[in-house]
């Protein structure tokens, strides 16, 4: 959230401030960070919160 704070909105831009931040990805584990690793890992999130919000409802 830092780095869109800053005002990097691209992907490919926000991806490279996080692998240059050293940001370790939720989900992989990783510190390469690529557009598409981004893109993985906030739709994996995504998917997390969805399954969440499926079985417990709204505010799980």
């Amino acid at each position: 959230m830092a780095i869109y704070g800053e005002g990097t909105h691209d992907y490919a831009a926000v991806a490279e401030a996080l692998a240059a931040k050293g940001v370790t990805a939720p989900m992989s584990g990783r510190t390469d960070w690529t557009e598409a690793l981004l893109t993985a890992e906030l739709a994996g999130i995504n998917g997390e919160l969805d399954a969440a919000y499926a079985e417990h409802g709204y505010g799980a």
